[in-house]
């Protein structure tokens, strides 16, 4: 053997928002699901498009549009909706396409540049070179804050999405 060391390389899952490339660790994705019904949820958060019924669950759902850009994302047939877990509880994102589950090794992922002054820098945990491509590597965590999961779930009986919809309203 050579002595050297094998680099591990990490798998994260590349979709697209508004037309960037965007990554998150795979090891956070649950599944991936068409859009189906989404019921809005009154006085949500703005990236809060609404909840939907996965198999009994009730699922908030993200517009990771309007998290990332602060507008509302066009849905078309290649709009999908990621499940991740997150500490509170799954959440679902809201994304114009997925594209692939890639591999990267740590020195292919940069740390954030400075001269970006992003706002909220707390999302971005680094941005990756592959090939001719860039994907901004997201942190899901963050992404899914000030969303509260278990607040919407509470507020939400889980046996009848359009019931918890009219509880709200009154």
């Amino acid at each position: 053997m050579s002595g050297e060391k094998t680099k591990k390389k990490d798998g994260y899952l590349e979709f697209s928002v508004a037309s960037q490339a965007y990554g998150i660790a795979i090891g956070t994705v649950r599944e991936i699901n068409q859009v189906g019904e989404i019921t809005p949820v009154p006085k949500a958060a703005t990236q809060v498009c609404g909840v939907m019924n996965l198999r009994g669950q009730v699922l908030p759902v993200v517009d990771l549009c309007v998290r990332l850009n602060g507008t509302i994302s066009p849905r078309t047939r290649t709009s999908c909706v990621i499940v991740i877990q997150t500490p509170s509880g799954d959440a679902g994102l809201l994304v114009d396409s997925v594209s692939r589950v890639t591999n990267l090794l740590p020195d292919q992922i940069s740390a954030t540049p400075e001269a970006c002054h992003l706002s909220e820098t707390s999302l971005v945990s680094g941005v990756a070179h592959d090939g001719e491509k860039t994907i901004t590597i997201l942190k899901m965590d963050d992404c899914t804050k000030p969303v509260d999961t278990l607040k919407i779930r509470s507020v939400c009986d889980l046996r009848d999405i359009g019931q918890a919809a009219l509880k709200l309203l009154d």
